[in-house]
């Protein structure tokens, strides 16, 4: 047996079907017209045989052939018989003849190799390669011997895609629904960071950071939610949940929609945006908020660019105090873990 033929299934499908020869990809197995001439190589490397014929089949859906009436001429064990009648979900009936099918007869003639195989045949009014390729796995075992690049390359895109276009509207829902509960549906608190029950919203970030979801992401979704009013019909709405994340950075709304359409068109990454946007808040301020620049230059600040300053140290510093509240029950819990074992320790010792 040559290596390509090791590597497949060990079953072997015969119709004269066109539609068969696609049965080989989705469950990679022999497909072949016609019933083998003997033993060749076909049958010997193929442990499972299937002759499948598209006819009328009467009042029935499907018909499942296994053999003879003589139990020593069965050609198959019945329990596969039934398998695959339970798999088609059809209304499928199985049958033993009184005289042997071709299939049948091939499988007596070359006896006493075919005693380890298994030789059914199935006759289905419709060829529904869907079905067909379900039942058949289900009913022999079919396993996936090796990865299918393109079906997954393909699976990617679409998942990705998937994914994205629901996330992206959650976190938009989100944005909302915190913006008219928290903020008292005030889009320009709501762009300051000022919630009217800041405590609230505190609490609820709180309890639902142990299901993965931080501070920061509740901030970006607020966030996220006023730029998709702000920039309703420009490329910003043709951009993943990531990018929309790496604009919260810029201020200038004109800004961001020009970013937008430079992702678009030029198909950036997120880190070639998140660049782009360190590169643009740098040359613009001069200066980070850790460490300020003097009295005297910060008094050639604009207000609103002073108001702008006041809410990102703010921000910071709700973040700041978030993790501190988190560090603290983390300190609390190892303290208390602490004493279980210094305790436990201390009663070992003493016994």
């Amino acid at each position: 047996m040559s290596t390509e033929v090791s590597q497949l299934n060990p079953l072997l499908i015969i119709s004269e079907n066109p539609e068969a020869k696609e049965l080989d990809q989705r469950l990679n197995c022999m497909v072949t017209e016609a019933i083998p001439e003997g033993m060749d190589e076909r049958a010997k490397a193929n442990r499972f045989i299937v002759w499948i014929e598209q006819k009328d089949t009467g009042e029935h859906d499907a018909l499942i052939y296994y053999g003879t009436d003589e139990e020593k001429n069965l050609t198959a064990k019945k329990e596969y018989a039934e398998t695959l009648q339970n798999a088609l979900k059809l209304n499928a009936d199985i049958v033993q003849e009184e005289e042997p099918n071709l299939l049948a007869q091939w499988h007596r003639d070359n006896r006493p190799q075919t005693k380890s195989k298994h030789a059914i045949k199935l006759e289905t009014k419709e060829f529904d390669l869907d079905i067909l390729t379900t039942a058949l796995s289900d009913t022999f075992g079919i396993q996936e011997q090796e990865e299918d690049q393109q079906l997954v390359k393909e699976a990617y895109e679409e998942v990705y895609n998937i994914m994205n276009s629901h996330f992206s509207k959650a976190v938009e829902d989100v944005g909302q629904y915190l913006i008219e509960k928290f903020y008292n549906n005030n889009i320009d608190r709501a762009r300051k960071n000022k919630p009217v029950k800041q405590k609230s919203l505190r609490a609820l970030i709180q309890s639902l950071e142990h299901n993965n979801y931080s501070q920061a992401w509740f901030y970006n979704a607020v966030k996220i939610a006023l730029d998709k009013k702000e920039l309703e019909g420009t490329h910003y709405n043709q951009l993943s949940v990531s990018h929309r994340r790496a604009l919260t950075k810029v201020k200038n709304t004109q800004q961001k929609a020009k970013l937008a359409e430079e992702v678009v068109n030029n198909d950036l990454s997120v880190r070639a945006l998140e660049e782009k946007v360190k590169k643009q808040k740098t040359e613009k301020e001069g200066f980070s908020l850790k460490k300020l620049p003097n009295k005297n230059k910060l008094k050639l600040k604009r207000l609103d660019e002073l108001e702008s300053i006041k809410t990102k140290i703010e921000h910071r510093i709700n973040s700041l105090e978030t993790k501190i509240e988190k560090f603290r029950e983390e300190k609390k819990n190892y303290n208390n873990n602490l004493k279980k074992v210094e305790a436990l320790i201390s009663e070992k010792s003493s016994s």
